[in-house]
C-alpha cells in the first residue's frame, strides 16, 4: 500500500515538471517571436547599467522677467556638487558641467535649472548641449520668436537586432508624447574607424510654444539598417544607440549571437 502511495506521488511530481516545463519554453518561444510583430506595452522597463547617467529625459528653455534658464532633466537622480556646477558656451555648443558628489554628499537632484542669461544666443539657430562631454546623449534646442525646438534622445524602451537576407538592422521601440508637439526627425549613423562599432543618435523633436502639452503616450517603433551583410566581415560587432549598446557576431555574412535590451510582450 506504502509503494501504490509513494509511486503516486511520483507520477505526479512528474507530471507536474513537465507541465513547468513546456511553460518555460512557450514563454521563450514567444520572447523570440519576430520584433516586426511585437509592440513595447510595457513602460516599466529598466534603463540598466550600460546607459549613462546623463541621459537627458526633457530640457526647457525659459524666459522669465529678463533672465533665461536652461532646464535639463536626466534619466534618474543623481548626487551633483551644485556649488561647482558650470555653463559654458563653445561656438554653438553648450557644455554643462556636473560634478558628481563625492560620497553621496551632494544634492540629490534630477532637474536642473541652469541660468544662461550671460550667453548670447541667436533666433532660428541650433544650440547643442553636452552634459560632462557625453556626446552620445547630446541635446539641442532652437529658439524662434514664439516657440522653442527641442531635441533629447528619443526614450528606449526596447531593442534588438534583426537581418534580413541582405542588411542588418537594429529595431528600436519606444515612447513619445503627445503627437501634436512630439515627432521623430531621423537618426544619424557614424561608424568608428575600426569599423566594428555603430553608433546611432535617435532624438526626439518637440515643438514648445509655453503652453500645455497633453501628458499621453504614444508608442514607435523605428527599423534602423547599419550595413549590407555583403560587406561585413567575420567578426563581432557593436550597435550603439543613444549611449545603449547591443552586439552582434557575423559569419559567412551571416548574423547570430545577437544581444537584445528590453522587455517586449505581444
Amino acid at each position: 500500500m506504502k509503494k501504490q502511495i509513494i509511486s503516486t506521488i511520483l507520477m505526479i511530481v512528474v507530471i507536474l515538471s513537465a507541465a513547468g516545463v513546456s511553460g518555460c519554453l512557450e514563454n521563450e518561444s514567444s520572447e523570440n517571436t519576430s520584433l516586426e510583430n511585437e509592440s513595447p506595452e510595457n513602460t516599466n522597463v529598466e534603463w540598466g547599467e550600460n546607459i549613462s547617467e546623463f541621459y537627458p529625459t526633457d530640457l526647457y528653455v525659459r524666459e522669465t522677467d529678463g533672465n533665461r534658464t536652461l532646464e535639463l532633466r536626466l534619466r534618474e537622480r543623481i548626487y551633483v556638487d551644485e556649488s561647482n556646477i558650470t555653463v559654458s558656451m563653445s561656438s554653438d555648443v553648450i557644455n554643462v558641467n556636473l560634478p558628481i558628489a563625492e560620497g553621496n554628499n551632494g544634492s540629490y537632484i534630477e532637474w536642473f535649472p541652469l541660468d544662461i542669461s550671460n550667453l548670447t544666443l541667436e533666433t532660428g539657430k541650433m544650440y547643442t548641449v553636452l552634459v560632462n562631454g557625453d556626446e552620445e546623449v547630446r541635446s539641442g534646442f532652437i529658439l524662434n520668436d514664439n516657440e522653442t525646438t527641442t531635441f533629447i534622445p528619443a526614450s528606449i524602451h526596447g531593442m534588438k537586432i534583426t537581418s534580413d537576407k541582405t542588411t542588418a538592422s537594429v529595431v528600436i521601440f519606444g515612447y513619445t508624447g503627445d503627437l501634436s508637439a512630439y515627432s521623430l526627425p531621423g537618426e544619424e549613423i557614424t561608424e568608428d574607424t575600426d569599423g566594428k562599432t555603430y553608433k546611432i543618435y535617435f532624438p526626439v523633436k518637440r515643438v514648445y510654444d509655453g503652453g500645455s502639452i497633453n501628458a499621453s503616450a504614444h508608442s514607435y517603433q523605428k527599423t534602423i539598417p547599419i550595413a549590407s551583410l555583403n560587406e561585413l566581415e567575420d567578426g563581432t560587432y557593436k550597435v550603439r544607440v543613444n549611449g545603449i549598446e547591443l552586439m552582434f557576431t557575423v559569419k559567412n555574412h551571416k548574423i547570430s549571437n545577437t544581444s537584445s535590451y528590453g522587455n517586449f510582450t505581444q
